[in-house]
Protein backbone atom coordinates (compact mmCIF):
# COMPACT_ATOMS: atom_id res chain seq x y z
CA UNK A 1 0.00 0.00 0.00
CA UNK A 2 2.93 2.49 0.87
CA UNK A 3 4.40 1.79 -2.50
CA UNK A 4 0.53 2.87 -4.20
CA UNK A 5 1.00 6.18 -2.35
CA UNK A 6 4.15 7.04 -2.79
CA UNK A 7 3.42 6.26 -7.03
CA UNK A 8 0.41 8.26 -6.46
CA UNK A 9 2.16 11.12 -5.02
CA UNK A 10 5.06 11.07 -8.18
CA UNK A 11 2.19 11.27 -10.50
CA UNK A 12 0.21 13.84 -8.94
CA UNK A 13 3.45 15.87 -9.30
CA UNK A 14 4.39 15.22 -12.58
CA UNK A 15 0.65 16.29 -13.85
CA UNK A 16 1.74 19.19 -11.70
CA UNK A 17 4.94 20.10 -13.62
CA UNK A 18 3.23 19.21 -16.66
CA UNK A 19 0.35 22.18 -16.19
CA UNK A 20 3.29 24.42 -15.72
CA UNK A 21 5.88 23.73 -18.37
CA UNK A 22 5.81 25.48 -21.61
CA UNK A 23 8.11 23.90 -23.63
CA UNK A 24 6.98 21.02 -26.08
CA UNK A 25 10.33 19.16 -25.21
CA UNK A 26 10.01 19.58 -21.23
CA UNK A 27 6.66 18.47 -21.70
CA UNK A 28 7.54 15.07 -23.46
CA UNK A 29 9.92 13.87 -20.87
CA UNK A 30 7.29 15.17 -18.08
CA UNK A 31 4.66 13.01 -19.95
CA UNK A 32 7.31 10.09 -20.59
CA UNK A 33 7.71 9.83 -16.78
CA UNK A 34 4.47 9.80 -15.95
CA UNK A 35 3.95 7.34 -18.24
CA UNK A 36 6.08 5.44 -16.54
CA UNK A 37 4.56 6.27 -13.30
CA UNK A 38 0.99 5.45 -14.08
CA UNK A 39 -1.36 2.33 -13.00
CA UNK A 40 -4.33 2.53 -14.74
CA UNK A 41 -4.13 1.89 -18.76
CA UNK A 42 -6.57 4.95 -19.39
CA UNK A 43 -4.21 7.22 -17.49
CA UNK A 44 -0.71 5.61 -19.12
CA UNK A 45 -2.80 5.98 -22.29
CA UNK A 46 -3.41 10.16 -21.78
CA UNK A 47 0.65 10.11 -20.79
CA UNK A 48 1.61 8.36 -24.13
CA UNK A 49 -0.49 10.26 -26.23
CA UNK A 50 0.92 13.23 -24.80
CA UNK A 51 4.06 12.09 -25.52
CA UNK A 52 3.11 11.85 -28.92
CA UNK A 53 1.86 15.55 -29.13
CA UNK A 54 4.87 16.70 -27.88
CA UNK A 55 7.61 14.61 -29.59
CA UNK A 56 9.74 16.77 -31.26
CA UNK A 57 10.59 14.41 -33.97
CA UNK A 58 8.50 11.44 -36.17
CA UNK A 59 10.26 8.43 -34.96
CA UNK A 60 9.84 9.70 -31.42
CA UNK A 61 6.27 10.16 -32.28
CA UNK A 62 6.03 6.89 -33.77
CA UNK A 63 7.27 5.07 -30.37
CA UNK A 64 4.79 7.03 -28.32
CA UNK A 65 1.93 5.51 -30.56
CA UNK A 66 2.96 2.87 -30.42
CA UNK A 67 3.31 3.30 -26.56
CA UNK A 68 -0.25 4.32 -26.28
CA UNK A 69 -1.61 1.47 -28.95
CA UNK A 70 0.28 -0.91 -26.08
CA UNK A 71 -2.30 0.70 -23.40
CA UNK A 72 -5.33 1.97 -24.82
CA UNK A 73 -8.40 1.00 -22.59
CA UNK A 74 -10.60 0.69 -25.45
CA UNK A 75 -11.79 0.71 -29.34
CA UNK A 76 -11.50 3.91 -29.85
CA UNK A 77 -8.41 4.78 -28.20
CA UNK A 78 -6.80 1.86 -30.00
CA UNK A 79 -8.02 3.54 -33.28
CA UNK A 80 -7.05 6.63 -32.31
CA UNK A 81 -3.49 5.69 -31.74
CA UNK A 82 -3.33 3.50 -34.38
CA UNK A 83 -4.55 6.60 -36.62
CA UNK A 84 -1.12 8.06 -34.20
CA UNK A 85 1.21 5.55 -35.49
CA UNK A 86 0.30 6.14 -39.43
CA UNK A 87 0.49 9.81 -39.30
CA UNK A 88 4.09 9.12 -37.18
CA UNK A 89 5.53 6.15 -39.75
CA UNK A 90 8.85 7.43 -40.95
CA UNK A 91 9.37 4.52 -43.14
CA UNK A 92 8.03 1.45 -45.07
CA UNK A 93 8.17 -1.13 -41.36
CA UNK A 94 6.34 1.39 -39.13
CA UNK A 95 3.44 2.37 -42.19
CA UNK A 96 2.96 -1.58 -42.12
CA UNK A 97 2.87 -1.63 -37.89
CA UNK A 98 0.26 0.73 -38.00
CA UNK A 99 -1.51 -0.59 -40.54
CA UNK A 100 -1.77 -4.08 -38.48
CA UNK A 101 -2.71 -1.62 -35.83
CA UNK A 102 -5.55 -0.12 -37.52
CA UNK A 103 -6.78 -3.72 -38.93
CA UNK A 104 -6.69 -4.91 -35.24
CA UNK A 105 -9.13 -1.88 -34.37
CA UNK A 106 -11.01 -1.31 -37.06
CA UNK A 107 -14.94 -1.16 -35.92
CA UNK A 108 -16.53 -2.93 -39.14
CA UNK A 109 -15.56 -4.52 -42.42
CA UNK A 110 -15.03 -1.68 -44.36
CA UNK A 111 -12.19 0.03 -42.22
CA UNK A 112 -10.69 -3.80 -42.05
CA UNK A 113 -10.75 -3.57 -45.80
CA UNK A 114 -8.97 -0.23 -46.09
CA UNK A 115 -6.54 -1.24 -43.53
CA UNK A 116 -5.80 -4.49 -45.16
CA UNK A 117 -5.36 -2.65 -48.28
CA UNK A 118 -2.60 -0.24 -45.91
CA UNK A 119 -0.95 -3.40 -45.23
CA UNK A 120 -0.60 -5.01 -48.17
CA UNK A 121 0.55 -1.64 -49.86
CA UNK A 122 3.22 -1.33 -47.39
CA UNK A 123 4.36 -4.91 -47.08
CA UNK A 124 8.05 -5.08 -46.41
CA UNK A 125 7.44 -8.46 -48.24
CA UNK A 126 5.48 -11.10 -50.61
CA UNK A 127 4.90 -12.87 -47.72
CA UNK A 128 3.36 -10.01 -45.33
CA UNK A 129 1.66 -9.11 -48.66
CA UNK A 130 0.33 -12.36 -49.11
CA UNK A 131 -0.88 -12.20 -45.66
CA UNK A 132 -2.73 -9.27 -46.00
CA UNK A 133 -4.28 -10.23 -48.98
CA UNK A 134 -5.95 -13.19 -47.40
CA UNK A 135 -7.12 -10.61 -44.47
Amino acid sequence: AHNLVEGDKKCQVLRSILEMEAGDENKFKVAEQLFMAEESNSKMFDAAFLMWKTAHDKPSKFRAAEKSYAVAPDQSAQIRAAQAMRASATDQSAQYSAAQALYASAPDQSAQFRAAQAMCASAPDDHNKLMALQE
